[in-house]
């Protein structure tokens, strides 16, 4: 076998190896890390303006199929923290949110504890935590405590407005 040969065969060989490593590749989850902060006013809450300001470390995961499209999204939170601050009055309150969620073609995903606001000597005001499934179609499935999602905020509007 001359040299040509063996050399046209390495080069087939590598050809071939590349395009099933890209073929491999492209069913393989791509990650993506950023830090989240931000700020907004929440009008709807309570009865008066909540400043809302979540910050941290999100991560996702955007799941491929052979042909490198999206088939779902995996986003998980770390060093995660919601603070609802009532700018009138000065008064904070503030929850680790380690939330994951998982978003398909169909529908979105969120279980874990999304949030738990509590004050020393007066106990639980919100909690949400658990599995909620938002449907395209419009439909919302609600496994688990979600006092924020069902307007359950009595105590935590009491405890922020002083």
């Amino acid at each position: 076998m001359n040299t040509k040969t063996i050399a046209s065969r390495v080069a087939s060989v590598a050809v071939a190896l590349f395009a099933l490593t890209q073929l491999v590749l492209a069913g393989q989850p791509q990650f993506h890390t950023f830090h989240f902060n931000r700020t907004i006013i929440d009008t709807q809450l309570c009865s008066f303006p909540i400043e809302v300001h979540d910050e941290g470390q999100v991560r996702l995961a955007f799941h491929l199929d052979k042909a490198g499209n999206i088939e779902w999204v995996n986003v998980t939170t770390s060093n995660y923290r919601i603070t609802l601050t009532n700018r009138a009055n000065g008064i904070s309150l503030w929850t680790p949110s380690p939330e994951h969620i998982i978003e398909t073609a169909f529908d979105t995903t969120n279980t874990g504890l999304v949030v738990r606001f509590v004050l020393p000597r007066v106990g639980l005001l919100a909690l949400d935590a658990g599995r909620v499934i938002f449907n395209n179609n419009g439909d919302v499935t609600v496994a688990g405590p979600h006092m924020l999602l069902e307007g359950d905020v009595g105590a935590l509007c009491a405890a922020l407005a002083g």
